[in-house]
């Protein structure tokens, strides 16, 4: 749909095996060793056109691996293409350009790549492969503010779609990359789960289509009810049921959509999130899209559009209580804030009887910095891989006060 793609670099994102490979105990490999093979045979058209070489996974720590990315992004004038999961992901690969603007424009004169000595010399010689000294190149970008949006258009010119999770909690990320890629076409990824392929992104449509030819698909709404694809109504809420050729039979994926559209005559839809993400400690019920309505609320009220917004319960010593950490500027009280919030959830019947009771403490409110690098990087010492890790509003674990204030 985009002819203009084709025959130009693409950053297909890579996840750094910061964990080292791993195996199932017959020894069947864990994951894909490249990004690009969950395309299967289509993955070969793509390791022709990337900008970065695979081998920037075998980096050990997440500084070497931006770093490295981005030296061999700005030696990619003609990128066209940015393929990530998490629009966070793109976010802080751009924070970090800023951060070490000044060395990566060295590097770019020179020819060379300055990285940590934790790797060792074969891997620096194969990731330095065909640097070449850019002065001339080196000269230009130093005139330019790697914070400002239109220098991110001279870097990349030809740089037409950036793809990206951009429904559900991963929305509020998305439009602050977006902001960040004003001539850009942002294009969500569609409901990609790796039991299924749902849906498909369609330019010009609103949402994404369904993958119809992929896999069988059943919808369940919220009165129990099942339907197929052409029974679907707008505006309707579903949770998605798969039966695919790979065996699995009639699969709740807990993933809940709503139909937003039609195109050629197959509906289209939004992912709005996890069915299964419910923090329920004392019989409180807390579900991710509930807190994401009140979270929406409180930032109208309030003017604010946060980098980062968690909210988890905390043990304490009196108690729990749902804790929001969040990045934002110009927050204000947060004391009024707090109390803003525990209104909000007392909304629900049942966060609110346990409020009553005595079982839950008021709401707090915490100012995190780094919020979405450090969610990440739990993530991942949880053995999440990147490419897996989705925004999320609503954990049900205690540890992130630990996380987030560690001493």
């Amino acid at each position: 749909q985009m002819p203009t793609l084709i025959g130009g670099a693409a950053y297909w994102s890579l996840t750094p095996l910061t964990g080292g490979r791993q195996s199932t105990p017959a020894g069947i490999p864990i994951g894909f060793e490249e990004d690009s093979a969950y395309l299967g045979p289509l993955g070969r058209l793509v390791e022709a056109t990337l900008a970065v070489p695979n081998a920037v996974k075998q980096l050990a720590t997440m500084e070497s691996f931006r770093y490295v990315t981005l030296r061999h992004l700005l030696a990619t004038p003609d990128l066209r293409l940015i393929s990530v999961w998490n629009p966070t992901f793109l976010t802080l690969l751009l924070d970090t350009m800023a951060q070490e603007w000044e060395r990566l424009l060295d590097d770019v004169a020179a020819g060379t790549l300055t990285v940590a000595n934790e790797i060792d010399a074969e891997l620096h010689k194969q990731l330095a492969r065909g640097f070449r000294p850019d002065p001339a190149r080196a000269r230009k970008l130093r005139a330019l503010d790697p914070r400002d949006p239109q220098t991110l258009a001279q870097l990349w010119p030809r740089l037409a779609l950036v793809s990206c999770w951009a429904d559900g909690p991963a929305a509020r990320f998305a439009a602050e990359l977006e902001a960040r890629l004003p001539a850009v076409l942002l294009q969500p990824k569609g409901l990609l789960a790796t039991e299924a392929m749902v849906s498909l992104p369609w330019l010009g449509a609103s949402g994404a289509v369904l993958a119809l030819t992929s896999h069988f698909l059943e919808f369940v709404d919220e009165a129990g009810t099942t339907y197929l694809a052409h029974e679907l109504q707008q505006g309707g809420l579903y949770s998605v049921v798969v039966t695919t050729g790979g065996g699995l039979y009639r699969y709740q994926l807990h993933d809940q959509v709503e139909v937003v559209g039609q195109v050629l005559a197959t509906p289209t839809i939004r992912f709005v999130g996890k069915t299964d993400r419910v923090a329920d400690w004392f019989g409180e019920k807390l579900n991710e899209q509930f807190v994401a309505r009140a979270l929406d609320t409180l930032w109208a009220r309030r003017g604010l559009r946060p980098r980062f917004a968690l909210v988890a319960p905390a043990e304490l010593a009196d108690g729990f209580a749902y804790t929001l950490y969040v990045e934002t500027d110009a927050l204000g009280n947060t004391d009024s804030l707090a109390v803003e919030l525990d209104a909000l959830l007392r909304e629900s019947f049942h966060y609110d009887y346990c409020r009553r009771l005595g079982q839950l403490g008021q709401a707090r409110v915490r100012v995190v910095r780094d919020g979405a690098a450090a969610y990440l990087a739990v993530c991942q010492a949880r053995g999440m891989k990147l490419g897996n890790i989705k925004p999320a509003l609503l954990d049900r674990g205690t540890e992130w006060e630990w996380e987030f204030f560690r001493p």
